[in-house]
Formats: structure tokens, C-alpha cells, sequence
């Protein structure tokens, strides 16, 4: 299980950016089932302010529910609890649809 950072979900659907086709790949790696991932609550949050500095709210609010749908964050981290593994719900993933849309790559697209 990899816990990803606000840098994961910002340089997958940001301006151009050097980490960005890495990123997009953690994700797809994700959504086809070769990684297992997940975040936390704060990390999405952090990603929406991020995301919302130079946009509307309907935007940013519309991908950090996309990411709360497809990476089912983690309630709870390992120093919280004591235990070796967070507590949550289970691995959830969202079907062939990504963030950012399939304008990017052909195996991408957009969610609903």
C-alpha cells in the first residue's frame, strides 16, 4: 500500500510540470489495479486549497471528490492507532476515469 502526497494529486492534474507524466502514472498504476494506494484526508484538503489559488471553487471542489471516490483515504495513519495499518474501509477503485480528462492520454477519461 503506498500513501500518496498532496504532490502526487497536484502535478497529476496541474500546469505542464516535469513530475506531472509520473504522477499521472502513479494514478493509472492505481485506478488498473498494479498499486495500491491511498491518502489521507488532510492530503485532499491540502490538494483543494492548492488546486484553488488561481481557480473557481466548483473546480478543485469537483477533483478532491474525485480523489476522496477513487483513493478511499485512510482514517486514521499507524501513529494514531498503534496498529501497522490504518484503520479504513477498503480499497475502492473508480472504474477508467482519471481527474483530468482523456485529452492527455487515450486510456484516460474524464470523470462524470
Amino acid at each position: 500500500m503506498v500513501i500518496l502526497d498532496t504532490t502526487i494529486l497536484a502535478y497529476a492534474v496541474g500546469d505542464a510540470h516535469p513530475l506531472q507524466e509520473g504522477s499521472t502514472r502513479v494514478l493509472a498504476a492505481h485506478r488498473d489495479g498494479s498499486l495500491r494506494a491511498t491518502t489521507t484526508a488532510e492530503v485532499i484538503q491540502a490538494f483543494a486549497h492548492i488546486y484553488a489559488r488561481r481557480r473557481t471553487r466548483e473546480e478543485p471542489a469537483r477533483l478532491a471528490g474525485f480523489y476522496l471516490d477513487a483513493l478511499d483515504p485512510v482514517t486514521a495513519t499507524a501513529a494514531d492507532t498503534g496498529r501497522p495499518h490504518a484503520a479504513r474501509s477498503g480499497p475502492r477503485r473508480v472504474a477508467a476515469r482519471s481527474p483530468r480528462g482523456s485529452h492527455r492520454s487515450p486510456t484516460r477519461t474524464s470523470p462524470a
